[in-house]
């Protein structure tokens, strides 16, 4: 594992497929509690499906405590003999150990254990193959008893729990809203306004914020539909978008060109179907779920329209994910979407990890445009020798930093409030 996807790790809450463990004296004793604790909670955890899942040993539940695993007997060799035996079917997993030397950090020089279980795409429902009983140490953990992951903790699955797991995807239950609307029933624009409303309502429920554009006013950097949903404690910004259905080619771009602007994720709610042919070449890979779309486009400057902003010059480029929800009829759907759609980022680590840097980058290079001002390319190229007199208002030339280009600077007063209420609706 990369020290950076590690430190990403450390960062999250124990959920179903994070956990945290000071130690594990798992192969280090004779009796058998330590080995069938491990084994239950490898049990639970292979049972998350298609969700990679973590043990991490050598941190605290609080994560306020490292500690070095010294345990010399937890080993990938020995960790895969005991679950060969003690898992059916057996589980994907591995094990590895992790060290960081840098003096910045609280758990320099401390050893870390990482166990990596799944992801299982099979129909499989993963339980203990031998008794586990000592009831002198309180252990009874029995053969064919089925543990699955909620929150935080593992526990033993109930009959209907079990039968659940069998089926494609598992049924989840999510609170209902309170009221629900057919917005298949209503006007065009009753039917926005009561999807603009009950995003809204969804969205508090969450600890997040909406921002809604103003009606009857123009397009710009700072009049644009935009929400902060909290994800795994951190705000994650996204540009939304109502759209009644994506089956044409290039339909989804064709959406939201016009509006898009910075942000590196965006969602797009669709009262109608959505086809993968209505995404760009460009946007690849497509994650296609129950609830809907997750797509990804390495490059945005791909995408952001030229008629509206440019990207500049002088900042990092990022990707932008785009997570299309079809088929939302009613606040039903849009509900249960949503919860599932959380569901997703939350557990598949290297999407949300993915998310999260490219919003980072977007967060420093508005600073830079705060800073700088926001650079743009006039078109006009400079073979040999310029004057600084010769440059018109705005115009800078830097060779070093632009090359053979002449670039104008923007310093206007919208584009820095634009800019300046993005970066605040991420605190």
């Amino acid at each position: 594992m990369k020290d950076k996807d590690f430190l990403e790790l450390l960062r999250m809450e124990e959920k179903e497929n994070i956990d945290f463990k000071l130690k594990c004296n798992a192969f280090h004793s004779k009796g058998i509690k330590d080995n069938a604790e491990l084994v239950k909670d490898v049990c639970a955890m292979s049972n998350n499906r298609k969700r990679k899942s973590y043990i991490i040993i050598g941190v605290s539940d609080d994560k306020i405590e490292f500690q070095t695993v010294k345990n010399s007997k937890l080993t990938e060799e020995n960790l895969q003999d005991l679950c060969k035996n003690a898992i059916y079917p057996i589980p994907k997993l591995s094990l590895s150990r992790k060290r960081f030397s840098n003096n910045s950090l609280s758990f320099k020089d401390i050893i870390f254990v990482i166990i990596t279980i799944g992801p299982h795409r099979k129909k499989s429902v993963y339980r203990i193959n031998r008794d586990f009983i000592d009831y002198g140490v309180k252990i009874c953990i029995r053969k064919n008893d089925v543990w699955i992951r909620q929150g935080s903790i593992s526990r033993l699955a109930s009959p209907e729990e079990i039968i659940d797991l069998f089926k494609k995807n598992p049924t989840k239950l999510f609170p209902k809203p309170e009221n629900n609307s057919n917005y298949m029933r209503l006007k065009n624009i009753d039917s926005l306004e009561k999807m603009q409303s009950d995003f809204k309502n969804f969205t508090r429920q969450q600890g997040g914020r909406l921002f809604s554009r103003q009606k009857n006013k123009p397009i710009s950097l700072f009049n644009q539909d935009r929400a902060v949903l909290k994800i795994n404690s951190d705000n994650i910004l996204l540009h939304y978008f109502f759209i009644k259905e994506a089956v044409n080619k290039f339909s989804i771009l064709g959406s939201i060109f016009r509006e898009w602007c910075y942000e590196p994720t965006v969602l797009i709610f669709s009262n109608g179907a959505v086809t993968k042919n209505s995404f760009h070449k460009q946007f690849n890979p497509h994650f296609k779920e129950d609830w809907g779309w997750v797509s990804y486009a390495e490059n945005s400057n791909l995408f952001l329209p030229k008629l509206y902003f440019q990207i500049p010059s002088n900042v990092e480029r990022y990707g932008i994910f785009i997570i299309t929800l079809p088929n939302i009829k009613d606040t039903d759907k849009m509900f249960y979407s949503m919860y599932n759609m959380l569901d997703f980022l939350k557990d598949n680590f290297d999407i949300y990890k993915e998310i999260r840097i490219n919003q980072e980058k977007m967060r420093k290079n508005i600073e830079i445009i705060l800073k700088d001002g926001w650079i743009t390319e006039t078109n006009k190229l400079i073979i040999g020798e310029i004057l600084s007199s010769n440059l018109k208002k705005h115009e800078i030339y830097d060779q070093k930093r632009f090359g053979n280009k002449i670039m104008r600077v923007d310093k206007s007063k919208a584009l820095i409030k634009g800019f300046q209420r993005i970066l605040d609706l991420m605190k």
